[in-house]
């Protein structure tokens, strides 16, 4: 896929995602599984800013109507605030209903911008609690050299190592490359840790929080 059109498609596929999350979010919608949600704390603020914005372009609209009449950027600047209070629902929406799951062998784990990475139970290897800022706000990202990946919509707090050659689904599609490490943001992520030990057997090791072993960074 060529750059230009990685870029054209780019927009398209995350307004796509956010229409799909908040008819989700109407219909009260989840996926199936053991839920493990993520960004708590923005939940409010978002909640804040998209009333704000509405009643701030609502103002807004009235006052510019009545000084300036009906002219066309007028209701761009209308265009312009709903869309902003669409942006912020959606983001919202994203979070609330696309959680982290674990549905019996598999695993889902996803980022409110729609990213959704999958792979059996049977090929974690083992879990790492600990927050590692660095690997946070990056939606999806991965090394240089493809072993170490990250989806998250914060500071990471959890660690998934997989074995060798485990099968991992990017959005539906094998990766060529397969990661040895995922950090994960996570509100509850002992909870996370703990649902994928005992979905084990034999159970992987669960680390305690700390620094991560230098031979994985």
């Amino acid at each position: 896929m060529t750059a230009a059109r990685k870029l054209i498609l780019r927009p398209i596929r995350a307004e796509t995602r956010r229409v799909a999350a908040l008819t989700a979010w109407v219909r009260r919608a989840r996926p199936p599984g053991d839920a493990f949600g993520y960004h708590r704390d923005l939940h409010l603020i978002l909640w804040t800013a998209g009333i704000l914005t509405v009643v701030e372009g609502a103002l807004t609209h009235l006052i510019l109507v009545l000084i300036f009449g009906h002219p066309p950027w007028v209701w761009i600047v209308l265009g312009l605030h709903i869309y902003g209070v669409y942006w912020l629902f959606g983001l919202l929406a994203g979070m609330m209903t696309r959680p982290h799951t674990v549905d019996g062998p598999i695993v889902h784990l996803r980022n409110a911008s729609g990213t959704h990475v999958s792979f059996p139970v049977a090929d974690v290897d083992s879990v790492v609690l600990g927050e590692r800022p660095e690997f946070g706000h990056s939606r999806w990202r991965t090394s240089d050299d493809g072993r170490t990946a990250t989806i998250a919509s914060g500071p990471a707090v959890l660690r998934v190592d997989l074995t060798e050659n485990a099968e991992v689904l990017l959005d539906g599609s094998p990766m060529p490359l397969a990661p040895k490490h995922i950090h994960v943001s996570a509100d509850a992520p002992r909870e996370l840790a703990a649902r994928l030990t005992t979905a084990l057997s034999p159970q992987p090791d669960v680390g305690r929080c700390g620094p991560v072993p230098a031979e994985h960074q």
